[in-house]
C-alpha cells in the first residue's frame, strides 16, 4: 500500500465514528501535518462555516511551532471567525466561490482577523512559502468549510493537489456525518 493510501486509510479511521467536529478536526489536522511532512507540508487548519451567523470559524491548527504561536495570537485560535463579508480575505474567498485558493502571504488568509505585520511574522517563524486553501463540500456540494495548508515550497505539483482535492473530499463526507448527528 502507497504512503497516499495508507494516509486516506488513517483519516478515514479518524472519520468513522466522531461526531464531535471540534475533536474530528483536531484529530485531522494533527494526522495531516504529521503525515504530509515528504509532501513539505509544515501547517494546516480547518475553518468551518457558520452559516446562520454568516462566519467562518477556525477550529484547529497544527505546526510545529504551535506553542511559539499560540503566545503570538490575540485569541485562541478556535475563537477566531471572520464575517463572509470579508471578500479580500482568502479563505473567506475558498467558501464564497467554492475554488482553491493559494498565495504566497499568509496575510492574505488571515486578513480580517490578524494584522498583516502579526501575520507575517508567524509566516517567518514556520517558514511557509506557499497557502493553498481548499474548499471541504458535503455530498450535496454545499461549501462546509476550508482546509488550509502551508507548504514549504514555492509550487505545488498537480499530483499533490490531487491528494489535497481527496483530503478535502474525505472530509467532506465526514462533515455530513457529524452534522447529520447536531
Amino acid at each position: 500500500m502507497n504512503k497516499q493510501s495508507l494516509l486516506l486509510e488513517k483519516i478515514t479511521q479518524i472519520f468513522v465514528g466522531t461526531h464531535d467536529f471540534q475533536q474530528l478536526a483536531r484529530e485531522t489536522v494533527n494526522l495531516i501535518a504529521k503525515e504530509l511532512k515528504d509532501q513539505n507540508i509544515i501547517a494546516t487548519g480547518i475553518f468551518r462555516l457558520h452559516e446562520k451567523d454568516n462566519v467562518l470559524c477556525a477550529y484547529a491548527y497544527a505546526s510545529k511551532y504551535h506553542g511559539v504561536i499560540d503566545k503570538l495570537l490575540p485569541s485562541k485560535f478556535s475563537k477566531m471567525n471572520i464575517a463572509l463579508s470579508r471578500t479580500d480575505n482568502l479563505t473567506v474567498r475558498t467558501v464564497l466561490t467554492n475554488q482553491i485558493q493559494q498565495s504566497r502571504k499568509i496575510a492574505d488568509f488571515s486578513r480580517g482577523v490578524l494584522p498583516d505585520v502579526l501575520a507575517a511574522k508567524i509566516q517567518k517563524i514556520i517558514q511557509g512559502k506557499l497557502i493553498v486553501a481548499l474548499p471541504i463540500q458535503i455530498h450535496s456540494g454545499k461549501v462546509v468549510g476550508v482546509l488550509l495548508l502551508l507548504s514549504k515550497d514555492d509550487s505545488i505539483s498537480s499530483q499533490q493537489i490531487v491528494l489535497f482535492q481527496t483530503l478535502a473530499k474525505q472530509m467532506g463526507l465526514a462533515f455530513s456525518n457529524v452534522l447529520a448527528f447536531e
